[in-house]
């Protein structure tokens, strides 16, 4: 005869303190749980939001562009030589260079081939569309001189807006003097406003003095090694 084991029954005690401490222990790690997670959604979503406002503020000068309001002369050999007032001969017409002419007559002491160059890109290869617009659209403009604004390179952008090259503004104390316009340029401040700036580039000049001592040094090094090298070669060679 075989015996059958019964199934025992279990009792699950939820009366007793330690029953009722230990679910109060539970519920608490849950809180703390749910907790942690409310935190760790909040402190993504903060960061989050620092990234985005980041991104915006970094974004929102691509929306801008700087413009150079200048009056240009609208040379009628330039647009229209034939006096047709045609549409289509007037947007044929070279607003380029009446924006770059104007542009250089501003300069006049600016002669040099690679000045003119260098003021020459300051404008954009677009700057004179706006100009272009207005004389299709009203052809009386030819002969005239036109107030127009002027769109300026990328380059010149960037700088204005300071993303380009770092901009320093610093309130002068003294009367400064200019000697020259052209090649090399002497300012002259009759305060000690330029002390700071100096102090700056001593100190850049003096850290890579140092550190072409530094690479010089390394480099005889280096050169004494090979040149015993040599010698021991060529000894070796000779035996």
């Amino acid at each position: 005869m075989t015996d059958v084991a019964l199934p025992t029954t279990r009792t699950v005690d939820i009366t007793s303190d330690a029953a009722k401490a230990r679910i109060r222990a539970r519920y608490r790690a849950e809180a703390r749980f749910r907790a942690y997670g409310i935190g760790a959604i909040v402190l993504t979503a903060v960061f989050l939001l620092v990234v985005l406002a980041d991104i915006v503020a970094k974004g929102l000068p691509a929306f801008t562009q700087h413009v150079l309001e200048m009056e240009v002369m609208v040379d009628r050999s330039e647009i229209d030589p034939q006096g047709t007032r045609d549409p289509s001969v007037i947007r044929a017409g070279d607003f380029q260079l009446l924006v770059r002419n104007a542009l250089r007559a501003q300069f006049p002491d600016v002669t040099s081939r690679l000045g003119r160059r260098a003021l020459d890109g300051i404008l954009s290869s677009g700057a004179g569309d706006e100009l272009r617009r207005r004389v299709v659209a009203d052809p009386s403009l030819i002969g005239k001189t036109v107030k127009v604004p002027v769109l300026i390179s990328d380059d010149a952008d960037l700088y204005f807006k300071g993303t380009g090259t770092r901009i320093e503004r610093t309130p002068g104390r003294g009367t400064l003097t200019v000697d020259g316009t052209t090649g090399e340029v002497t300012l002259t401040s009759t305060a000690d406003d330029f002390a700071a700036t100096l102090a700056v580039v001593k100190r850049a000049l003096s850290a890579q003095a140092r550190t072409a001592r530094t690479e010089a040094a390394r480099l005889r090094t280096i050169v004494q090694s090979i040149e015993g090298s040599r010698a021991a070669a060529e000894r070796d060679l000779a035996a």
